[in-house]
């Protein structure tokens, strides 16, 4: 696979950046897997659209002809290994239903739309429920009120129990104004209909949903609201129907297009916009239980016609962004990127592009992605069985993504990080708080101090390149130098977490914010803090009327982010010779 690292500009502030310079960082490539179908044909167009769930994927082959002229159909995929594991098409099938046009899924369910469908009118539209561990047909979905080219099921979405399927057509609030329907999973009954409260002709609400817990997100991309296709999304709860707020770019402008594809995972929605700058394209973060626009994505190397922004998914902290009509391999041979959001207010990008990308690919058209998994689809891709057949991937990211203390990489941080963790030392567990005990607390505050810090696979405290910085990096440092104490950098007479703490806290901000010098950054570097800035009573940070733990952890992101901002506090070193003598100085110091 060809992939390039684009990881945004950091500022590394008093880091003592002396290991490796982070432009010329290692990464691993993810690992592909191509998705082909055990029956492709020429213009089945495979990967028009995807999606994943947990291990295994889904792609849509809207023009499959196996039940007359583009009737559709779509593969499940086990996304670790790429093997087909069922090829599912309706019951009722019928020609031009384009079946697979869309496609979510949840667990064992999968969802599928065809919005060519005639079952309650010209292209009317249809959609179905499927079993992913039997490949099974569970219900067939249609809109209560449906009529002629309401085009129900363009598109889709899933999550555990609720189901949201788009209806861009239809006409209640004038024509093309557009609506979305809420069905329950396990009957397969509409519990509600979704519509605009400011819906007008034209505005195609419903083009794009997506679905998580109980919030949903439909956009109308056509929505005038900032001049000629702006475009808008919107919020509802899906328990009531009601509409919860609506979604505008704070750069909104004509032909942008905003809300033509839409993706929620918790509580931050993406929205793309792939006609914003000219077609370059961009994505918005918002977060759903204010309407905030957190920030504005835009691809490092973007240009005029990509269309970044044409797809997109989101999945934790983690953003998966199409642009099928990126040239870097050929005209519209397509790419995808790859964004963490967990990075304050620094941005890490990942670009990826097929291993075998060729001009009109359209690499991109469609993406989806779950947890360390994400997919891709290429529906204009030629195989052997074909023009256009077209191929979706599957690729394993957890090598690509700075984890920072997600230690064993499982998409979550937890207390089994913390384990990982201290299982590197020989000696006591890390008591964060000094309390004596290492508790919930320890990992609070052992968690805050990695969020600013810079990722631990960027660090250039991270010698051996291989994932997070550990104490593999710390024997190599060891060894290096000849130290022969066993890493009992502090001097205590055993080594432990605190050792490797302070090792790495050379290489950070962090031990800027120790005002009494004692080597820990606690409450009493606060107190002393607060006195010398004439600060009286409680600091209360968070505002919530009392002085705790909270307030203290606020106090240390405040504190380091006003470290890293100046950067002319200790000068860069120029060279990799500079850093190492000043390591063995302090080293040497603390001994």
């Amino acid at each position: 696979m060809k992939s390039t690292l684009k990881s945004a500009s950091m500022s590394l502030g008093v880091m003592f950046a002396v290991f490796l310079a982070v432009n010329a960082l290692a990464v691993s490539n993810a690992t592909e897997f191509k998705l082909n179908a055990a029956d492709a044909d020429f213009d089945d167009r495979l990967g028009q659209a995807v999606a994943i769930s947990g291990n295994v994927a889904i792609a849509g082959a809207n023009r499959n002809d196996d039940h007359g002229s583009n009737s559709g159909s779509a593969y499940l995929f086990d996304a670790t290994t790429g093997q087909q594991l069922f090829k599912l098409t309706a019951s009722n099938a019928q020609a031009r239903d384009l079946f697979g046009h869309s496609v979510a899924i949840s667990g064992n369910t999968a969802l599928i739309g065809g919005f060519g469908a005639d079952r309650l009118g010209d292209q009317s539209g249809v959609a179905y429920l499927f079993d992913v561990t039997t490949g099974n047909e569970l219900f067939q979905l249609l809109p209560s009120d449906g009529t002629a080219r309401d085009y129900f099921g363009h598109g889709v979405g899933i999550d555990g129990n609720r189901a949201i399927v788009g209806s861009h057509g239809d006409d209640d609030k004038g024509g093309g104004s557009g609506s979305a329907y809420i069905f329950d999973v396990a009957t397969g009954q509409e519990l509600m209909k979704l519509t605009a409260s400011d819906g007008a002709a034209h505005d195609e609400f419903g083009y794009w949903t997506a679905i998580s817990g109980n919030i949903a997100i439909v956009g109308a991309k056509y929505d005038d609201h900032a001049g000629f296709r702006s475009g808008s999304a919107y919020l509802f709860d899906v328990t009531t129907g009601q509409e919860l707020m609506k979604l505008t770019a704070s750069d909104a402008s004509s032909n942008a297009e905003f809300g033509y594809a839409v993706a929620i995972d918790g509580n931050t929605a993406v929205v793309g916009a792939y006609g914003d700058k000219q077609d370059t394209g961009a994505v918005y973060v918002y977060d759903v239980t204010t309407g905030a626009e957190i920030r504005k994505i835009s691809a490092s190397d973007g240009e005029r016609g990509d269309w970044f922004g044409y797809s997109l998914g989101i999945s934790g902290s983690t953003v998966f962004v199409g642009a099928y009509n990126d040239d870097d391999d050929g005209t519209s041979s397509g790419s995808s990127y790859l964004y963490d959001l967990e990075l304050g207010n620094e941005l890490y990008e990942q670009k990826i592009t097929a291993s075998d990308a060729a001009a009109n690919d359209e690499f991109g058209t469609a993406v989806g992605i779950s947890g360390n998994h994400v997919v891709a689809g290429a529906w204009q891709k030629d195989t052997a069985s074909g023009m256009d057949t077209g191929q979706a991937y599957t690729y394993d990211i957890s090598s690509i993504l700075p984890w920072g203390p997600d230690f064993n990489q499982d998409g979550s941080i937890n207390e089994a990080d913390l384990v990982l963790w201290q299982d590197s030392f020989s000696g006591p567990l890390y008591d964060a708080n000094g309390d004596g005990l290492v508790n919930d607390e320890d990992y609070q505050i052992w968690e805050e101090n990695q969020h600013n810090d810079i990722p631990f696979v960027d660090s250039p405290a991270n010698l051996n390149q291989e994932g997070p910085v550990g104490g593999e990096d710390l024997v190599i440092l060891q060894q290096a130098y000849g130290l022969n104490n066993g890493g009992d950098i502090d001097g205590d007479g055993d080594t432990d977490g605190a050792d490797f703490l302070f090792w790495l806290r050379a290489f950070t901000p962090f031990e800027a914010a120790d005002a009494n010098h004692d080597r820990v950054v606690d409450e009493l570097d606060l107190e002393l803090w607060t006195q010398s800035n004439g600060y009286t009573g409680l600091y209360d940070a968070d505002g919530d009327g009392d002085s705790d733990g909270r307030d203290f952890l606020i106090w240390q992101r405040r504190f380091t982010q006003a470290a890293n901002s100046n950067t002319n506090a200790i000068p860069e070193p120029s060279s990799l010779l500079i850093g190492l003598i000043g390591l063995i100085a302090l080293l040497q110091r603390v001994r």
